[in-house]
């Protein structure tokens, strides 16, 4: 479900108009082997994995870079400043298996999401 949630944002972003070729990952969730494989697979993006591991930190430092203009663009930080120790591929067969799980994710959400504000208000 998370990463399903994930790539709802990433198909916001396409409908604005913003192409996104591959997600960077760092921290405790790129450690994770599987974790990767499933985000690419579901994403049917490539995975790039920094060996930063504070990428919170690292984010607001890129930020605060093109704001003080040390850079130009975002785009600009991020090449100068991000380094990449490996990639993920998505397998198609995963990302198959995963299309078809992800399009009954965005059917199932709408119909439980009062169900969901329920379970949540028991766990207060």
């Amino acid at each position: 479900g998370v990463v399903f949630a994930l790539r709802q944002s990433l198909e916001k972003f396409k409908e604005l108009g913003i192409e996104i070729s591959n997600v960077t990952t760092w921290g405790g969730g790129a450690r994770n082997k599987l974790w990767r494989q499933i985000q690419a697979d579901i994403f049917n993006l490539p995975i790039l994995i920094s060996p930063t591991q504070e990428g919170s930190a690292y984010g607001a430092a890129i930020t605060a870079a093109v704001s003080v203009g040390i850079f130009s663009t975002i785009k600009e930080a991020c090449r100068e400043w991000i380094r990449i120790k490996e990639k993920i591929l998505p397998n198609p067969e995963n990302v198959a298996v995963y299309d078809r799980s992800y399009h009954i994710y965005r059917t199932l959400y709408p119909k439980l999401k009062d169900d969901f504000h329920t379970l949540s208000e028991l766990a207060t």
